[in-house]
């Protein structure tokens, strides 16, 4: 199994599944990821089965993903 697999589910914007790697000096959990893949696992298929609850945030990651490079290091964080 893959963090993407068993990771907390992504409703806010049907983004990628949250697998923390860490707590910032804050308490913040975060996860980290590069661009290329990212950008293989959230495909346009992915986007048609993700859930959002927010669908303006579903389509401001879709965006996102489009100026990502591939040797881009994503932070992603929750707090």
């Amino acid at each position: 199994m893959t963090p993407y697999e068993g990771g907390i589910e992504n409703d806010i914007d049907g983004g990628l599944p949250f697998w923390p790697h860490g707590s910032s000096d804050h308490g913040e959990k975060y996860m980290t990821v590069h661009g290329k893949e990212m950008k293989l696992l959230l495909s346009e298929k992915w986007f048609a089965q993700s859930k959002a609850r927010k669908p303006e945030r579903k389509t401001e990651l879709m965006q996102f993903i489009q100026t990502v490079k591939d040797n881009d290091y994503i932070i992603v964080m929750i707090k």
